[in-house]
């Protein structure tokens, strides 16, 4: 718990927990993961269990978190603008923000982080921009191969939009931009089918235009900035 809490640079509180020291596998239940404190008291993620692996010897050796396997099942995940454009998960992944003691320095080294298998089962999402509104993705779906803080790695998502609707994203993530998340880099290939424009709150009903579009592009986020 606080190997991941380090590591994420977030609170991060287990439920009831089932471990195996010899196989390295942890299941837990009741997930919640800090936001940041910004954005108020609400954890940033909640899930109803995660399954873990791990390998020990890297770990208690010489400080490398090496996940083998990582697993949410059911997870709600908030992400949130403030009104200066900044966003809650900006900060994410970047490590302790706790001071660290010079006598102790050592054993407080920031973490090698890696998972070789991430998976995300049957989430959510709910989304909220300072301009206003909110969109909500349920049936979340996420697999990522390779993952790790200092290089990119493949994933593949897919989700239920709000107000109807698929979207799928298959490409390449990262390296991840530990002082600001909202810079790493993307590149993907894009999936819309029936994308109801009012419903998903890209027109008005009482503009008078709507209809439901399909979208099948690339896409690609560098510094920030969406293409």
């Amino acid at each position: 718990q606080a190997t991941l809490s380090q590591a994420l640079g977030r609170e991060v509180t287990l439920g009831k927990l089932h471990v195996s020291v010899w196989s390295g596998s942890l299941d837990a239940d009741d997930i919640r993961i800090s936001d940041d404190p910004a954005f108020g008291e609400q954890p940033f993620i909640t899930a109803q269990s995660l399954e873990l692996g791990v390998r020990l010897w890297p770990l208690l050796l010489h400080r490398e978190l090496r996940i083998v396997s990582l697993t949410l099942d059911h997870p709600a995940v908030r992400l949130l603008q403030s009104r200066d454009g900044s966003w809650n998960f900006a900060k994410f992944g970047g490590g302790t923000t706790q001071p660290v003691n010079p006598a102790s320095a050592a054993s407080q080294a920031p973490l090698a982080f890696s998972v070789d298998k991430l998976r995300i089962k049957d989430g959510s999402i709910e989304l909220k921009r300072a301009a206003g509104g909110a969109r909500d993705y349920q049936k979340v779906q996420l697999g990522a191969d390779h993952v790790g803080l200092g290089t990119a790695f493949p994933f593949s998502m897919s989700a239920n939009m709000a107000g109807g609707g698929t979207l799928k994203l298959d490409g390449k993530f990262g390296p991840w931009h530990a002082g600001d998340a909202v810079l790493t880099p993307v590149q993907a290939h894009l999936l819309m089918h029936d994308l109801d424009l009012v419903g998903a709150g890209l027109m008005e009903a009482g503009e008078g235009v709507g209809g439901v579009l399909d979208i099948d592009t690339q896409i690609s986020s560098n510094q920030g900035v969406l293409h």
